[in-house]
Order: structure tokens, then sequence, then C-alpha cells
């Protein structure tokens, strides 16, 4: 009962949110997205389906009570919806509505724009690969793959995901490339090595000669996925 009425105290708080009260459509749009956390939430549903355990383990320092009130705030603005998870049975979980997907555009900029800064990692910073499924959308370079028909496989820790290149077009998603679908390149590595690498901080040859990245399939077109995306 007392889980019951914290639910409903939250939803209630998550329904009341303060307003610029303008009429600019700027202003508007931040009305429902400007709020912290809000965006990065998107972020990590615009990768699928997410279970709410799964949102709290990527967004680290949110919170359960904090994530419960944004994403009730995106359900009652028409931008998220629960959902079941067909993979998972009758487990429920999170989703982005088609007006909620119209937001990536938006994301994919604020990628970019922050590809323009530079900040020396520290201990305190937290990572994880499949933030980098987002933003190889965003800094992928059509030109750098003319003639190149590849399904990449990354295996970075405890994360898996995938980017499918064909011939100057490219799409990602969360997870293995599945059953009926041979990845062309298989790469695996470690966190640290991964960010490093992203970083510019590591060459991928330099990477696999010293035994911190292993490469399973082409190897030609395992070194040229870094030439893909922009770093800056």
């Amino acid at each position: 009962m007392k889980c019951k009425l914290l639910e409903n105290e939250i939803k209630e708080q998550s329904l009341t949110p303060r307003r610029y009260r303008q009429t600019c459509r700027a202003a508007l749009a931040l009305d429902r997205v400007g709020e912290r956390w809000t965006l990065l939430i998107v972020r990590e549903l615009l990768t699928g389906p997410r279970r709410f355990g799964e949102l709290l383990d990527a967004l680290p320092g949110i919170g359960p009570n904090l994530l419960s009130q944004r994403l009730h705030r995106l359900e009652a603005d028409g931008l998220a919806e629960r959902t079941r998870l067909a993979a998972s049975g009758d487990v429920s979980g999170w989703d982005l509505t088609p007006r909620g997907r119209e937001l990536e555009p938006v994301l994919l900029a604020l990628v970019r724009f922050g590809s323009g800064f530079s900040e020396r990692r520290r201990r305190s910073h937290h990572s994880r690969a499949g933030w980098d499924v987002l933003a190889a959308r965003a800094l992928f370079r059509p030109e750098a793959a003319r003639n190149l028909c590849c399904l990449y496989e990354l295996r970075v820790g405890a994360e898996v995901f995938c980017f499918d290149v064909r011939d100057g077009e490219l799409t990602t998603w969360s997870g293995a490339s599945g059953p009926g679908r041979v990845a062309d390149v298989v790469i695996e590595t470690d966190p640290e090595t991964w960010q490093r690498l992203t970083h510019a901080e590591m060459g991928f040859a330099e990477a696999e000669d010293e035994g911190l990245a292993h490469v399973q399939g082409d190897r030609r077109a395992a070194r040229r996925l870094g030439r893909l995306f922009a770093t800056s």
C-alpha cells in the first residue's frame, strides 16, 4: 500500500512541472524536455525499449524516484509509453512514441555540437560503450563508406551493439546481429580500450598488436571502421 501511495505521489508531482509560460516554440519544447536527465532518458530509448532497471543502470546518479518522475512526465506529454518487451515475455518496459522519436535529430545535433569540446577523462566520469551507438549516427561520414558493405558486431565488455554499413548508409542497434545475420566483422575489447580508441588516444592497429582488441572476419574492414566517423 505504501509503495502504491508513493508511486501515485511521484506521478502527481511529475504531471505538474514548472513551465516557462512563454509562447516561444523553443520554450514550449524545453517545457517538455529541458529538465535535467530528460534528454538523456530519450537518448537511451532511441536505441530501443528499456526496462526501468536498465535505464537506472544506464543513467548513474539519477536515482529511482527521479527517473520515475521523468518517465511519467514524458508519458504525460505523449513522448514515451509503457510497453511489453517481446524478448522478455510479459516484462514491461518503456519506449518512445512516434512523437518522442522526433527528438532524434535534436539528440544527434547535440552529439555533433558536443564533439567540438574536449575534456580530459577523469576516474569520476562514467562511460558506456553503448552511448556510441547514437554518437555513430551523428558522426557518420557517408563519403568515407562508399563501396563498403559490412556488418560490424562490437563486443565491449558486457555490451554488444552493431553498425551495419551499406554503401554510404548506416544502421545501428543495441544487441547482437541476431539469427540469419552473420557479422562480417566481430571486434571484441574491454571498456577502457574502447574509450581510448574512440577518444583517439590509441590506434586500432596498436590495440590489436598489443592484444587489447581481437578481430574476427574481414580485417581490412575492421581497420577501416575508425575512418567512418568524424572525430571533431
